[in-house]
């Protein structure tokens, strides 16, 4: 069935792609795959195409598959087959890492769902954590919130991360923040092996020599023993306590040294995770409305906590960092000007700043950037939230492009990382950071945030705030509930809408959307049909009475 002739994802130097003539074999195979073990009582929830697709290796099995490949086979061949046989078994894409060779940070999912039969016909994506950051699933959620997204495989052995104490470390952070970036699942490789490691694909082929990999348990076919590894542990924090159903709630992250995640299970009880990622203990103070309590988690510990009860009070609103209305508290960096500029991003009035920068390369911390402080010129305390947000409309990169961001607080210690969102050409593009939590940075105390980017060129800038989640929107300004006010209309039309695709065969057809970055909710739309035509938007309102 591969072009190669051979399991092997290479194979002669020959990559071992899926036979274009051999599609309908294949998707028939899995749909009898799906009925004989229904048949035995055994429902498959959800299938993927193929496993880690962008992984071509001499010496493991493997169905390299690119994402114009796949989506003619669950679009063609895999969806309708399921269809004619009454198959209401989930597909999902992907089924790799965070970042891959030829994918970079969960970009596969993203020109995969940017075909519309491929996007009715899948149900979501799934991810391994052997590449990247959990934080690019999140990306992929906020440009197809309807689309699911799944944790289908974090494997353990000495080939990675060696067990106990580095193992620990780094499953204990995976565990937290592949759920608190929409993952409705967590999926370990192996539940159980032997003290060889074993059975498994390279214990078998190399002639029964000891395995690297790790189960959950170790059983011991010697002794007819079993011992408990690191990843039961690790799973077992969040396995143990929420249930089937359960719902993520926001919880807040004081620094990169302790990460939290908590769930509601449908019983209402509360989960709270955490994990101390340093070698010291930590004091921790647990606030659900107005009641708390403290806690001293021990060195790089996990630690789960739960409760019922309704909570009294409520958690902390959005706050502005600065949405620039009404001061003139920033400045340029190295190489750039900034000036106060009309704004139409229409989040928190029509006021904005331009800056213009006069180099390229990364931006540091002091090159090519705004130094924004806050409204008030004081520190704000930021410990109450995970992300800064804010709105940047990118007029130099028509292929987009990442904002560097860098946090100091009142001590001046700094903090910078890259946003994984990226800009929209000249559109207002609303971007989500984590806020700085590194050891010794002092988020209670922001004094100033400062934005830069790669290539010279104009960059608008509006309204930075502090928020809980995606979904909190911004703080209301003079009393307007609505967070985002009007399409936009401020000249930045192109001959071309860029994105969109023809409902028809020509020109005069209407334009239906199609350009997923386009969820800021903000567009210049132009209806070329004479014909009748709908356009919709969407609109946020808070705190009606």
């Amino acid at each position: 069935m591969k072009e190669n002739g051979s399991v092997l994802g290479m194979y002669q130097n020959q990559k071992g792609t899926l036979r274009a003539d051999k599609y309908q074999a294949y998707a028939n195979y899995i749909t009898k795959f799906i009925q004989e073990y229904a048949s035995r009582g055994i429902d498959i929830y959800a299938v993927t195409p193929n496993n880690e697709p962008d992984h071509a290796s001499y010496d493991w099995p493997a169905l390299p598959m690119s994402h114009t490949e796949a989506q003619n086979l669950v679009a063609n061949y895999l969806r309708p087959t399921f269809d004619r046989n009454g198959l209401d078994t989930k597909i999902i894409c992907w089924d790799h890492s965070y970042t891959t060779t030829n994918y970079k940070d969960g970009s596969y999912p993203l020109e995969y769902y940017q075909d519309a039969s491929a996007l009715a016909a899948t149900d979501g994506s799934a991810w391994h954590w052997y590449e990247g950051d959990e934080e690019v699933m999140s990306v992929v959620h906020k440009e197809y919130p309807t689309k699911d997204i799944w944790f289908t495989e974090g494997s353990g052995g000495e080939w990675g991360f060696p067990k106990w104490n580095t193992a620990f470390l780094n499953q204990a952070s995976s565990v937290v923040n592949i759920t608190r970036n929409w993952s409705k699942s967590i999926i370990y490789w192996n539940l159980a092996l032997d003290q060889n490691g074993g059975p498994d694909y390279y214990y078998d082929v190399n002639q029964h020599q000891d395995s690297t990999n790790r189960g959950l348990i170790t059983i011991n076919t010697d002794t007819n023993s079993w011992d408990y590894n690191v990843d039961y542990y690790t799973l077992g924090h969040i396995s143990k306590f929420v249930d089937p159903g359960a719902q993520r709630i926001d919880s807040t992250s004081l620094d990169n040294n302790i990460e939290t995640v908590a769930f509601k299970n449908p019983d209402g009880s509360k989960v709270l995770v955490l994990a101390n990622l340093v070698n010291e203990a930590q004091e921790v103070k647990v606030q659900w409305g107005e009641q708390s309590f403290r806690y001293t988690l021990l060195p790089e510990s996990m630690a789960t906590m739960t409760w019922n009860g309704n909570q009294v009070g409520n958690a902390a609103s959005p706050i502005w960092f600065n949405n620039l209305e009404s001061n003139n508290n920033f400045a340029a960096g190295e190489g750039a000007s900034v000036a106060t500029t009309d704004s139409t991003a229409n989040l928190g009035g029509s006021k904005g700043i331009m800056l213009t920068t006069t180099q390229n390369g990364d931006p540091g911390t002091d090159k090519q950037c705004v130094i924004i402080s806050s409204e008030s010129g004081a520190a704000i305390d930021a410990s109450s939230y995970q992300y800064l947000t804010f709105s940047v409309k990118d007029m130099v990169n028509p292929k987009s492009a990442t904002v560097k961001v860098t946090f100091v607080d009142e001590n001046g210690t700094e903090v910078s990382s890259w946003s994984h969102e990226k800009t929209v050409y000249d559109n207002w593009t609303r971007i989500w950071v984590p806020i700085a939590g590194d050891k010794g940075f002092d988020r209670t105390r922001i004094a100033k945030i400062k934005l830069g980017f790669y290539w010279q060129g104009n960059y608008a800038v509006d309204d930075l705030a502090f928020v809980g989640g995606y979904s909190d929107g911004i703080p209301q300004m003079n009393g307007n509930l609505v967070t985002n006010g009007s399409f936009e209309d401020d000249g930045s039309a192109v001959p071309v809408a860029t994105g969109w695709n023809f409902e028809g065969g020509t020109p005069s057809a209407t334009y239906l959307e199609k350009n997923s970055n386009a969820a800021s909710g903000r567009f210049h739309l132009v209806h070329y049909s004479a014909d009748a035509h709908d356009a919709y938007t969407w609109q946020t309102i808070y705190n009606l009475p």
